[in-house]
């Protein structure tokens, strides 16, 4: 005869409240939040690291539209403007500079309640990978670290009731936690301003030097070209939209990040101490070749760059529609950075695009489309 276990009645409510608590914690998300009333606030788990080994810098920056002016070669149609942002009016803009090899960025959002929630339910995959190794400058000399990223973003909606404030985390291997190193806190307060400086571009080591911005902690320098590439005006307009390195379709030649206490820089020269080179390539002479520059501060905001049009120190890029039908249309646009020239004189304007009152035409290298610039006289480009 087989005899049953007795279990006393105490244990048996022990074993049924202990399995509801283990089913509670399994079906509950854990939120990467913080407690708005403690001081200074919890941020999302993770570590930041020391500048050297810093896993990423974090830039965020309001979506700013370029005005686009579209001029019809049938001159009995009369010209065209709208503006086009990257995302939308309202949107934040940013972008993750990652220098340790991560394979992905988890991204939080600051909350109505000071709380940080992560926002985007997929881990960001790098837009740009870089095959060169990048250089930080230490009191010591330069240091050689791991070959640097770009992570790009876009938050449509940012709430309404608090300054948009944005951290990354680190994902290696698929995994992000406790342990995994932090971006800097970035935050969308203000509106971007005009920056200032001169290029010498004598020859191909281009030096640069930048006017002091006030409430700057450090400067991008970023030198490009269109990319090979590039088929529509939609592609073409959007590498001149506000950024601190160019997103899009461009051939990337020198991106540098410099600290408050470097007012230029000229290639080829040491790494200053507390910048960092993430990219370089030689400059050819002959070439064509974009610059911008643009101011952050400690809030990880971009607080300054190029303006609209070559009063507020940019050149305007233009793109030709070619249509059989209906007629050829070239679209004007803000590069928001300058075109400088590489040891050659400007080029002559395209025969088949209008060149603005004013401005001098510079052949892209991109068929159909062209730059325009006011027109320089010496080697010295003064902005804006």
């Amino acid at each position: 005869m087989s005899q049953r276990l007795r279990i006393p009645p105490a244990i048996v409510a022990t074993l049924v409240m202990a399995v509801v608590g283990i089913g509670a914690i399994g079906c509950e998300k854990k939120l990467a939040g913080i407690d708005p009333s403690l001081s200074p606030p919890r941020f999302p788990e993770g570590v930041r690291d020391t500048l050297e080994g810093a896993p990423s810098d974090l830039v965020v920056w309001p979506d700013i539209p370029n005005p686009v002016r579209i001029e019809y070669a049938d001159t009995t149609k009369p010209d065209e403007f709208f503006e086009r942002y990257r995302k939308g009016e309202g949107a934040s803009i940013g972008c993750v500079l990652d220098y340790v090899e991560s394979t992905g960025y988890q991204m939080f959002r600051r909350e109505s309640g000071g709380g940080f929630r992560r926002y985007l339910d997929f881990d960001l995959t790098a837009s740009r990978r870089w095959a060169d190794r990048n250089l930080f400058g230490s009191p010591q000399g330069s240091l050689v670290l791991p070959p640097a990223q770009l992570f790009a973003f876009t938050d449509p909606a940012p709430p309404a009731q608090t300054i948009p404030g944005y951290m990354g985390r680190a994902v290696l291997s698929g995994i992000s936690g406790a342990t995994s190193r932090l971006t800097n806190l970035g935050e969308v307060a203000g509106a971007v301003g005009l920056i200032g400086g001169s290029i010498d571009n004598r020859d191909s080591l281009l030096e640069v030097t930048w006017d002091p911005v006030a409430g700057a902690k450090g400067y991008w320098l970023h030198i490009f070209q269109p990319g090979n590439n590039l088929r529509t005006s939609f592609e073409a307009i959007e590498t001149g939209l506000v950024a601190p390195v160019a997103i899009g379709k461009v051939r990337d030649l020198f991106i540098g990040y410099f600290p408050a206490a470097v007012a230029g820089y000229k290639l080829g020269d040491p790494v200053p101490t507390g910048a960092r080179i993430l990219f370089y390539r030689v400059l050819r002479g002959g070439n064509i070749v974009i610059l911008r520059v643009s101011a952050v501060d400690a809030a990880g905001q971009l607080i300054a760059t190029h303006g609209r049009d070559p009063t507020e120190g940019s050149d305007l890029g233009a793109w030709l529609e070619e249509n059989r039908d209906a007629g050829n249309r070239t679209l004007f646009f803000p590069l928001r950075a300058l075109v400088v020239e590489v040891l050659v004189p400007e080029s002559p304007s395209p025969a088949r695009v209008a060149t603005p009152v004013g401005l001098s035409a510079v052949e892209s290298g991109v068929p159909g489309m062209a730059y325009y610039r006011p027109a320089q006289a010496g080697s010295l480009r003064v902005f804006p």
